[in-house]
C-alpha cells in the first residue's frame, strides 16, 4: 500500500492501492480553528475513497446543531468522562453533531514483508506493523493543530501494555467505525473500513442498553448522534461498542480491550436478559415479522393476537431490554402500525407511525429520503387500512408491500 500526497487528482477504483492524507474539508495552512470553529479532520483514506467525498453533492455542508444545546462532559463515576443531557431530550433529536480529530483505515496497510509472519515469531511479526502504523498515523497527528493534538493525546489509552504506540493505542480504544459512504466500497467488508476519533464522541461510554444511535453524515462530513429514546436531564449519555444481541458474557469479552466492564442493568440480570435477547434475535430475524403480518391480514380464520399481541409483546421485550437502536424496533413499530390499520384504528395507527418515523429521524435520515419514508409509509398503511380477508396471499399488493418492507430493512441496516 502506497502513501500518496494530498494532490488536486481524480482517483478511481484501480488507484484502491494507493493510500491519500488529506484535511477534510480542505483548509488553508494558516487556517486557525477561531476562523474555522466546526474544524477539520486529518484522513488518511484511499485515493478512491477522496474523490467519493469531494464529489459528495453539497459537500462540504455545514454541520447541525441542536435548536438548544443538551450536553456536557462530566466524571462518570468509575468510567472516568462521560456525556450527559444538560436538559431533557426527546426520542429522534440531534444531541450533537461532531467532525473527527483523525479518520484512519481500520484495517490499515502497512509496507512490511508480505510473508512476515512466515519468517519471524507471530509476536515479533504484529510488533512490527504496530511500529509501521504508528509511523504512518504519525503523519497525520502531525498535520492536526495543537489543539486537536492536545485533545487527541487526552482520551484514554487501553492498549499501553501491547505494543501499540500512543496513536495507535487511543485509536484502537476511542475509534468509531463509519458507517454509510464512509468506506471503500471495493473492499467489502472490515478491510474497507474507516474509524474516527473525536474529542467529545469519544467520551460517550458504552452502555449495552444505549440511549443514542450514531451515524455519520458526508455531507457535513460529522459523525451525529440521536436519542433512541427520551433522556431525562442529568441522564448519561450512552453508545455501543459492541453488538447488542450477543450473550453478556460475550459482550463483556468483546469490552474487554476497552478496559470497560458494563454494568447496566441487563449485564447485571444476564439469566433473565441472554433469555430475552435470544428470543428478540429469533423472532425478528430475516422476514419473520413481514410473513406474519401478511399470513394474518390474508386469512380471517387467524386471530387478532396472532398479530397485534406477539407484535406488542415483542415490542416490550424489546424496550424492556434498551434496545431502540437494533433494527428489529424499527421494524416492530411499523408492524403494529400496519396491525392497527388493517384493524381499523386510526389513533393507534397513527401513534406507531409516528413513532417509526421518529426511529428514521434518529438515523440520520437526510430530510429528501424522509420524505421518501413517508410516501412509503402512506403506501403501506393505505394498503392494509381495514383490509383484513379483503387480500389474498399472492396478491400484487401484499408482494409489492413485502418487497418494498424487505428494502427498508435493507436501507435500515446500512444507515
Amino acid at each position: 500500500m502506497s502513501f500518496e500526497a494530498d494532490a488536486d487528482k481524480k482517483w478511481d477504483k484501480d488507484d484502491i492501492h494507493l493510500l491519500a492524507y488529506t484535511t477534510q474539508p480542505p483548509v488553508d495552512l494558516d487556517t486557525t480553528l477561531a476562523d474555522f470553529p466546526d474544524g477539520w479532520t486529518e484522513c488518511i483514506v484511499s485515493a478512491p475513497l477522496k474523490t467519493i467525498i469531494l464529489d459528495t453533492p453539497g459537500y462540504p455542508g455545514q454541520i447541525k446543531r441542536p435548536k438548544i444545546p443538551a450536553h456536557c462532559i462530566s466524571e462518570s463515576p468509575g468510567k472516568g468522562l462521560g456525556m450527559f443531557a444538560t436538559r431533557k431530550v426527546t426520542a429522534g433529536e440531534l444531541i450533537l453533531a461532531e467532525r473527527a480529530l483523525m479518520i484512519a483505515p481500520a484495517a490499515l496497510q502497512v509496507p512490511v514483508p508480505a510473508d512476515i509472519f512466515d519468517n519471524y515469531p507471530t509476536e515479533q511479526a504484529k510488533q512490527a506493523i504496530l511500529f509501521e502504523q504508528e509511523k504512518a498515523l504519525e503523519v497525520a497527528y502531525k498535520r492536526m493543530p495543537e489543539e486537536h493534538q492536545t485533545a487527541f493525546m487526552a482520551l484514554y489509552n487501553s492498549h499501553t501494555q501491547d505494543g501499540s504506540g500512543p496513536i495507535v493505542g487511543v485509536i484502537r480504544t476511542n475509534g468509531y467505525m463509519l458507517n454509510g459512504p464512509m468506506q471503500d466500497e471495493w473492499r467489502p467488508g472490515p478491510k474497507g473500513a474507516y474509524v474516527g476519533v473525536f474529542n467529545e464522541l469519544s467520551r460517550l461510554n458504552h452502555s449495552c442498553r444505549p440511549n443514542t444511535y450514531r451515524t455519520f453524515d458526508m455531507v457535513s462530513f460529522a459523525m451525529e448522534i440521536y436519542a433512541v429514546r427520551d433522556i431525562e436531564e442529568s441522564e448519561e449519555i450512552t453508545t455501543y461498542y459492541t453488538h447488542l444481541l450477543l450473550p453478556t458474557t460475550t459482550r463483556q469479552q468483546n469490552l474487554e480491550p476497552y478496559g470497560v466492564r458494563c454494568d447496566c442493568a441487563s449485564c447485571a440480570n444476564p439469566r433473565v436478559s441472554d433469555d430475552r435477547r435470544m428470543e428478540i434475535a429469533k423472532k425478528c430475524k430475516r422476514d419473520i415479522l413481514a410473513d406474519r403480518v401478511s399470513r394474518w391480514s390474508t386469512n380471517p380464520r387467524l386471530s387478532d393476537d396472532f398479530a397485534l399481541r406477539e407484535g406488542e409483546r415483542l415490542l416490550k421485550l424489546v424496550e424492556d431490554e434498551g434496545l431502540e437502536t437494533e433494527i428489529c424496533y424499527s421494524e416492530l413499530l411499523m408492524h403494529l402500525a400496519m396491525v392497527h390499520a388493517a384493524l381499523g384504528n386510526t389513533e393507534e395507527t397513527g401513534q406507531y407511525a409516528t413513532r417509526w418515523m421518529a426511529t428514521r429521524i434518529a438515523k440520520g435520515r437526510p430530510l429528501e429520503k424522509q420524505f421518501e419514508d413517508v410516501m412509503t409509509l402512506k403506501q403501506i398503511l393505505d394498503t392494509f387500512t381495514d383490509c383484513r380477508g379483503r387480500l389474498h396471499q399472492d396478491s400484487g399488493e401484499i408482494n409489492g408491500m413485502a418487497g418494498k418492507l424487505r428494502e427498508m430493512k435493507l436501507e435500515g441496516l446500512n444507515l
